[in-house]
């Protein structure tokens, strides 16, 4: 007996009836979630204000620290201080008191955090320049700005135009040697402080090789997990592209005709944000939403590039929007896919097989990937254009493009060891950072006793005043009493 159910995509919102899915292709539900899918529908309500303070939290240097707590404490405390129900003072009393918070926080921004950041600057400089042991050598990922600096200082006749090639140039340079060093020769170069350069000691080499392909693992077991999840999420969206497929395959080519037209990466993002808006205005399904956003999503995802910019041929805007034309026309290509299938059991199939090929992709990657690293860990020497050469004689035959076996592993080696370096530089400004705040923290506290009571005498005449004459009728009444006898 076939049973008829409507199937509901509540992935993307509010549910969006989809069609009548019959019960032999309906996906079994195991009752677990993936938990890859959970966090996606978290984020998705929390409010902007906190994605903004997790934002920041994940990049937080003792230079942040300060500047929230500070925040917090000129902000927050006033108030709990002003209108503190258990407190037993009168109200101009505790408006004196709030209005130490703001000021301590003033200063602990000037002073505190004014020593710190240029310490962390310093740390950067010396970073960059060799000064640094090995773990902190960022010799290969010398910045815009700090090549400016140093071009400036040692070609001071170069002009603007100049000394922007010449840092471009730089870049590029110091990336391809890197590249090359990695490939080739099995070895990574660093500069010292007025010394000649030196080779990465293999023990720390040899840790960046297996790091990359334990980062690479875990990435491609994320994935792997994701497939069931994947499988359910395809067939809805196949059940709706072959439903409405016209509907879909206009706003495809819509977008499709714009990133053929744009002039640049900038007008493309305006135009599908003002094109988000449209559909969720006119009510547009939900599906394609979804669709229209995950084209958004991947520029933001791809132009988000470290400030080190220690790829320069990577995330450039011209393969930004060459990444958008092929998800757009991958897109396309799935909706041309399904206007000429209809049958349920043939979507099905054609979900299941591309599913299948997804999962023989990652079996393949993740047993080549966890050989290397039972190989690498053993002590085998293996070169980085070996790893090469060996993930793509497995790629062989598999079209699934998302796997570990299809990336460019020395590329992948050189992100892991900036992120290791970029790692150690920020635990050590956190910790140098502390040092220093604990250090500037009895001059902080000196600065507040002196500052603010002179504040209030010149700001708050009135509450100043009130202050002192509290103070002074509490000593009154402290004070002995005498009587017509004598000395009580």
């Amino acid at each position: 007996m076939k049973v008829e159910k409507i199937g509901y995509n509540t992935y993307y919102g509010k549910p969006q009836q989809v069609g009548k899915i019959s019960s032999k292709i309906q996906p079994q539900f195991t009752g677990q979630i993936p938990q890859k899918d959970i966090i996606k529908e978290l984020k998705n309500i929390i409010p902007y204000s906190m994605k903004v303070i997790s934002r920041l939290s994940e990049s937080m240097g003792e230079v942040q620290n300060i500047i929230i707590n500070s925040l917090g404490t000129g902000l927050v405390a006033p108030l709990f201080i002003k209108y503190n129900p258990l407190s037993d003072t009168d109200e101009d009393t505790r408006t004196y008191s709030a209005w130490r918070q703001p000021i301590s926080a003033i200063l602990a921004v000037g002073t505190q955090a004014g020593m710190v950041a240029p310490f962390n600057s310093i740390i950067t400089d010396m970073a960059y320049s060799g000064k640094y042991p090995e773990e902190y050598n960022q010799t290969n990922f010398r910045d815009e700005k700090y090549l400016t600096k140093m071009i400036k200082k040692a070609e001071p006749y170069l002009t603007k135009d100049q000394v922007a090639k010449k840092v471009h140039e730089t870049i590029a340079a110091q990336h391809k040697d890197l590249l090359n060093n990695i490939r080739y020769k099995n070895r990574i170069m660093i500069l010292t402080d007025n010394g000649p350069a030196k080779q990465l000691s293999a023990k720390l080499y040899n840790n960046t090789l297996l790091d990359t392909i334990k980062e690479l693992i875990k990435t491609d077991t994320k994935k792997q997990e994701s497939c069931e999840t994947k499988e359910t999420r395809r067939l809805i969206r196949s059940e709706f592209l072959s439903k409405n497929n016209e509907t879909v395959k206009a706003t495809l080519e819509e977008i499709k005709h714009e990133l053929d037209n744009a002039t640049n990466l900038n007008s493309m993002k305006s135009y599908l944000t003002l094109k988000l808006k449209q559909l969720k205005k006119s009510n547009c399904d939900s599906n394609i939403i979804e669709m229209v956003k995950e084209l958004k999503d991947r520029i933001k995802k791809i132009n988000d590039p470290p400030k080190e910019n220690g790829k320069p041929v990577i995330n450039t805007k011209e393969i930004i929007m060459e990444e958008l034309r092929e998800k757009t026309n991958k897109m396309l290509k799935h909706t041309e896919k399904y206007s000429s299938i209809t049958d349920e059991n043939l979507i099905k199939a054609e979900v299941e097989k591309s599913v299948a090929e997804r999962k023989e992709a990652f079996k393949v990657s993740l047993e080549t990937l966890e050989d290397l690293k039972k190989r690498i860990t053993n002590g085998e020497q293996i070169s980085v254009s070996k790893i090469e050469q060996l993930l793509k004689e497995k790629a062989q035959g598999i079209s699934f493009k998302d796997s570990a076996l299809h990336v460019d592993f020395a590329e992948e080696m050189i992100e892991k060891y900036k992120n290791n370096i970029k790692n150690n530089l920020k635990g050590y400004k956190q910790f140098t950072g502390l040092i220093i705040s604990l250090a500037v923290l009895p001059i902080t506290c000196c600065l507040l006793n002196w500052v603010y009571p002179r504040f209030m005498d010149a700001v708050f005449p009135n509450l100043s005043n009130k202050k002192h004459d509290n103070e002074s009728k509490q000593l009154v009444d402290k004070a002995p009493k005498q009587t017509t006898g004598g000395v009580a």
